[in-house]
């Protein structure tokens, strides 16, 4: 009875052995580099000019309609969302990104001070800034926090 008891212990001892030995290579391995959603330049170009147009187009033509300076950032604000929750962007980042779109809408929405920021514009700059590497290395440059 007490060699089967002993082996028994001794069988125990060897898997929380093991167990901590896969535990301390699971820690010791090199964290996964988060992969970002791809987004070429072509799409980038395109969604920033998009967002520009708007702008300019809210700032100086239809801006001074109010109903339809509204229905355009309604419509523009629902496109950017729309880009980013089918391109993935908001996945594993901060909540900003995926309402981000929706802001820049409250803000342009705002009579007559609304119209006066690019919002779109910076809308689109940080939501590329927050899922490209090359806007992440931008931010560490200007931003070293």
């Amino acid at each position: 009875m007490p060699d089967e008891e002993r082996q028994l212990d001794e069988a125990r001892l060897m898997e929380l052995e093991e167990s901590r030995a896969q535990e301390r290579a699971r820690a010791e391995a090199p964290a996964a580099k988060p992969v970002l959603p791809r987004i070429n330049f072509i799409e980038a170009g395109l969604v920033i000019g998009f967002a520009a147009t708007v702008d300019l187009l809210d700032y100086f033509v239809i801006g001074a309609i109010p109903v339809a300076g509204d229905a355009l950032d309604l419509a523009a604000g629902g496109a950017i969302w729309l880009w980013v929750v089918l391109k993935g962007l908001s996945h594993n980042r901060s909540p900003l990104v995926s309402w981000s779109p929706w802001i820049a809408t409250g803000v342009e929405i705002i009579p007559i001070i609304g119209d006066l920021p690019p919002s779109f514009t910076i809308d689109v700059l940080l939501i590329l800034a927050l899922n490209t590497e090359a806007g992440r290395n931008l931010v560490k440059i200007i931003s070293p926090i």
